[in-house]
């Protein structure tokens, strides 16, 4: 959490919400405003009148629920108002409101991939390259370099990777440690030496953005209410009214608070970041894979 982040290291607690508040704000403003622009498509121009069809964080942040997502690991936008009685197609209209929050962020989620792709590929086209062995390569005195050896190209760096796990550790998939203890790190051995800082700050924004919209695509999928996907749910198969009755909006809350406070508690029963990480991972391997054979097929790398 934010709070004990501050405590143990301020600087690092302050600069990474620097780097995370943009994602967090785009990912937040344009989920919001997703819900209202095809509200307003399909009939209800309820939010559009109240100007939420903006990117602008005024009009969808509520200052409690933005403080608990650094205070406690979780949060909420205002909801945009849709009247049912305004959609055309009322279940399928509604079930079309609910779904374009999270695939505004998934969208989202891969553009941020792709801008983190850009600033991996212009420090590879940077990176210089040798043809030989890696004793030639040290010989050379130089800190980051591609060494061709027997066909295949390797970043030899704090350690020697091939490409595939080149684009693992650029898409945040692991940090690696080998047996003598060295270490690989996409920043400090590959990106911040061959770019400088600036372009490893623009990576880490992108890469935080990344994860945030996952992670918001996938906790808005929860089938409990208010989220959407309890609509998505109940406009599938449930069938009930299009939406929940206060007393289940408050006992879904009172299920979602419990589930938060226990993983606060206990890391091993968090089933929200389980699910999120499970998703998140299997995302960018997919993401990882295709950037690199991308990059493969029109000879970037």
């Amino acid at each position: 959490m934010f709070l004990s982040n501050l405590l143990n290291d301020p600087r690092a607690a302050l600069i990474g919400l620097l780097l995370s508040l943009p994602g967090i704000l785009l990912a937040l403003c344009a989920h919001e405003s997703a819900h209202a622009y095809i509200a307003d498509r399909c009939g209800d121009p309820t939010a559009r009148l109240m100007g939420r069809i903006s990117l602008n964080p005024l009009r969808h942040i509520d200052p409690i629920g933005f403080a608990c997502m650094f205070l406690v690991g979780f949060g909420w936008a205002k909801p945009v108002p849709v009247n049912p009685n305004n959609l055309r197609n009322g279940r399928r209209d509604d079930l079309k409101v609910s779904l374009a929050g999270i695939v505004t962020n998934l969208i989202l989620c891969l553009l941020s991939f792709l801008l983190m792709m850009v600033i991996v590929q212009i420090a590879i086209h940077k990176t210089p390259s040798y043809t030989g062995t890696l004793a030639y390569y040290r010989a050379a005195d130089v800190d980051v370099a591609f060494v061709t050896v027997g066909g295949e190209r390797y970043l030899a760096s704090s350690l020697t990777l091939d490409m595939k796990e080149l684009f693992n550790a650029a898409s945040g998939l692991w940090s690696y440690k080998d047996a003598s203890g060295a270490t690989f790190n996409i920043l400090d051995n590959f990106i911040n030496p061959v770019l400088g800082e600036v372009p490893g700050y623009l990576y880490q924004i992108f890469f935080r953005s990344a994860c945030i919209n996952v992670a918001l695509a996938v906790f808005n999928l929860i089938p409990l209410p208010p989220l959407d996907g309890y609509h998505v749910l109940n406009d599938l198969m449930l069938k009930r009214p299009l939406f929940a009755t206060e007393k289940a909006v408050r006992i879904g809350g009172g299920i979602m608070m419990a589930l938060i406070l226990i993983g606060n508690y206990n890391a091993d029963w968090d089933i929200i970041s389980i699910a999120i990480n499970f998703v998140e991972q299997h995302v960018f391997i997919g993401l990882s894979s295709l950037a690199r054979l991308f990059s493969a097929a029109v000879h970037l790398i």
